[in-house]
């Protein structure tokens, strides 16, 4: 997500969006929370032209993608790699300023794709991405600072 000061006032002003419907300036109002100016005022001349509310945002990520601190990337051996911060955490309902115990990553890693296992009193389903978020983790735990 921008930081508060790089985001588009989330009131557009009228004159901007001129031509469009109530529900288009409606959705493009909500929309603009998330995003920068350059991103709404590419999105307003587009759908201006014609183009659907998800074809210009589409159209406007490719030119003014977010600079969100919610994502990382690493490279390795050349291909960066994007990883969504904190989403291991939430998905064990860990907050994400705690350390998640190398001893529950372990014993996450060992539970077979597909088979339910319980965490915190919830019943949680083991799925190809989680396990590979756990397998991450206790590789990045064993680097040392």
């Amino acid at each position: 997500m921008p930081k508060h000061s790089d985001m588009y006032n989330p009131h557009i002003p009228g004159h901007k969006t001129n031509g469009l419907s109530a529900a288009q300036k409606a959705r493009l109002n909500k929309h603009a929370e998330q995003h920068n100016k350059k991103h709404m005022d590419k999105m307003i001349m587009l759908m201006k032209k014609g183009h659907s509310f998800n074809k210009a945002h589409n159209e406007a990520m490719k030119t003014d993608p977010p600079k969100g601190d919610d994502k990382n990337s690493i490279t390795i051996k050349g291909k960066k790699i994007e990883m969504d911060k904190g989403k291991l955490s939430r998905e064990l309902g860990i907050p994400e300023e705690k350390n998640i115990p190398m001893t529950l990553l372990k014993k996450l890693v060992k539970i077979p794709n597909g088979e339910m296992f319980d965490h915190k009193g919830k019943s949680k389903k083991m799925t190809p991405g989680l396990k590979k978020r756990v397998s991450l983790a206790i590789t990045l735990k064993g680097f040392k600072k």
